[in-house]
């Protein structure tokens, strides 16, 4: 009773014009972390030693570790994978595959208001989870998607409209799945789209019980990433393009208007996208290029274009009609109920929209007299995980005792048996790399960014960039890296927009065939690789799927490709080698 309540009252918040308070939900992709979700009044990170810390005032007076940053952040759990935060609940997966769910009120049996954090172990052997308005999802390793929680709208795909306490099974091979407030939607391996709940996306028919969808059911194929809030649904297909269907209340439909009409054949937005997110009041999409865009309702400055757009209702909030480019260089987005926050590729935390909640941070305030940031700042004292964790590179084998191995290049380092020793002689008589000293290569150092990029530019001829102004923040013209940083960002292989080069980030696998992809040309590949740990919404995605085709790298096992690991020198060159040496 008390969500059909909830739910009522935001369906008509909804219809007034006003800005909805929660209702927005992460996908949860297999292959994929969310180290950034933002619930109602809530921002959670998961920081680069996998600790989760919660931007919430409620939990820093319940006797937990506290942060002093700017906002101030709690510390909640440690050994952290991946997070989604809800409307009152949120859920966290482990690195050892447990899943837990935690919230820091509630009610007991006598219906006693209760302040305390509370967390309590599901299941184990879970990769992803999404969780909305006490409606929670999770995949399993063996890819059973098994949901539990609220299910008013048949949102559980179980087939009825009962709520369920434990977790039941719903739908098998499932590599993404993320929970609206009304229904559900979720991707199998072969990219075709399911979903169940709500059928109908008008204010006056959500709890007809003849508009219910209460088991799975094929919506459309060539799917990558998809995003339902329970007004409205969002997908970015295989081939990039992107669509939308659902209330138009807020714009969403990108067509130049604002109505209270329902789209149920889905719209075209854009091309080029490979990861989506919404909620009711805007949508978000990530391109391959790491741009982020944005549309919507602006009433608290939740599209981050600087409170602009066309004015409608009495208050005179803007709405952007049109997707609007506000970030570059994004490696993951999370909308909230009315705010915004994404991680960049160095792992900065960055927010926007209402931010009475977090202390500090707002440059304005909303019609309804709320803090909000309206462009997009930088949250300082904290770093968030992203895709690149270091590996311990593999020790070049012992030669067999009484037998010498054959030397390369001079390179103590080097023997002719080496995988890697026709690519370090390419490299070295196309002046690509040199040694690092006289005898050594140093083929299992680990490769920075500006030293892929260095290489990549090397192996295109050293050109000459076309401008010789920096735009760059963190490097001078006397680094090594100088003309080739100014050249990547020229040719779009870094961002075009970008302000930080990060020359000392270790490159991952995923980084260096992304690099190298789109040296290469942006081509596309005929067939899709299919690995279990490389969602189709992560943004090297058509890169893996290119590399693996054209024969540039294959994966670590027949279904994973490692996309986190960090490379060597030596796997760096043999890329390269095989790449362009043709």
């Amino acid at each position: 009773m008390k969500k059909r309540i909830l739910s009522l009252a935001l369906v008509l918040m909804l219809c007034l014009g006003m800005s909805v308070p929660a209702l927005a939900a992460d996908s949860a992709t297999v292959g994929q972390v969310n180290t950034i979700s933002l619930g109602s009044d809530i921002l959670a990170v998961v920081d680069t030693n996998g600790v989760l810390w919660i931007s919430d005032p409620n939990y820093q007076n319940l006797g937990l570790e506290n942060r002093g940053t700017s906002p101030v952040f709690t510390k909640i759990m440690e050994n952290v994978r991946t997070v989604s935060c809800g409307l009152w609940e949120h859920a966290v997966v482990k690195t050892d595959g447990s899943l837990w769910t935690f919230k820091y009120s509630y009610y007991d049996e006598n219906y006693n208001y209760i302040e305390r954090f509370t967390s309590k172990k599901i299941m184990d052997g879970v990769v992803s989870v999404s969780v909305s308005d006490d409606t929670y999802a999770a995949i399993k390793e063996d890819g059973s998607l098994w949901m539990w929680g609220d299910n008013l709208s048949g949102q559980l795909g179980n087939g009825t409209t009962n709520d369920s306490a434990v977790p039941v099974r719903v739908l098998e091979n499932v590599v993404a799945v993320s929970c609206g407030s009304y229904n559900t939607a979720a991707i199998t391996k072969d990219g075709s789209l399911w979903m169940w709940g709500a059928k109908s996306r008008l204010c006056n028919e959500f709890y007809d019980l003849s508009a219910l969808q209460t088991v799975p059911i094929k919506i459309m194929e060539n799917v990558r990433s998809v995003n339902c809030n329970g007004f409205v649904t969002t997908v970015a297909k295989t081939d990039g393009s992107l669509w939308v269907w659902g209330a138009n209340a807020s714009g969403q439909m990108a067509n130049g208007a604002v109505n209270w009409g329902t789209y149920e054949t889905p719209c075209k937005v854009m091309d080029n996208a490979v990861s989506v997110c919404n909620n009711p009041s805007v949508s978000a999409a990530l391109k391959a290029d790491g741009s982020l865009w944005m549309w919507g309702e602006n009433g608290c400055g939740n599209v981050g274009n600087g409170y602009s757009g066309t004015l409608y209702s009495s208050q005179g909030i803007p709405y952007q009609l049109t997707p609007c480019k506000v970030l570059d260089n994004v490696a993951a987005v999370t909308c909230g109920s009315l705010s915004v926050a994404a991680v960049k590729t160095d792992g900065s935390v960055w927010f926007w929209g209402r931010s009475s909640y977090l202390n500090g941070i707002g440059n304005d305030k909303d019609p309804y007299d709320f803090a909000m940031q309206t462009t997009p700042v930088q949250l300082k004292g904290i770093t968030a995980r992203i895709p690149s964790s270091a590996s311990t590179p593999k020790p070049t084998p012992t030669p067999t005792p009484g037998v010498t191995a054959e030397k390369v290049g001079g390179f103590n380092d080097v023997v002719k048996t080496d995988y890697f020793a026709d690519s370090v002689l390419w490299a070295v008589d196309k002046g690509i790399t040199a040694g690092t000293s006289k005898t050594t290569f140093s083929p299992n150092s680990t490769c920075t960014t500006a030293q892929i990029l260095t290489f990549l530019w090397r192996s295109q001829g050293s050109p000459e960039p076309t401008s010789k102004t920096n735009t760059f923040t963190d490097i001078k013209e006397s680094d090594y890296f100088y003309k080739a940083a100014l050249w990547t960002k020229e040719n779009n292989i870094v961002s075009r927009d970008s302000t930080a080069f990060n020359g000392n980030t270790p490159c991952t696998r995923s980084m260096a065939v992304l690099y190298i992809w789109r040296a290469a040309g942006f081509y596309a590949a005929e067939k899709h690789s299919n690995f279990t740990d490389v969602a189709a919404t992560t943004i090297y995605a058509p890169a893996v799927d290119w590399a693996v085709e054209q024969g540039v790298t294959s994966g670590t096992s027949k279904t994973t490709f490692s996309p986190d690991t960090t490379c060597t020198r030596a796997q760096i060159v043999t890329f390269l080698y095989r790449a362009f040496s043709k």
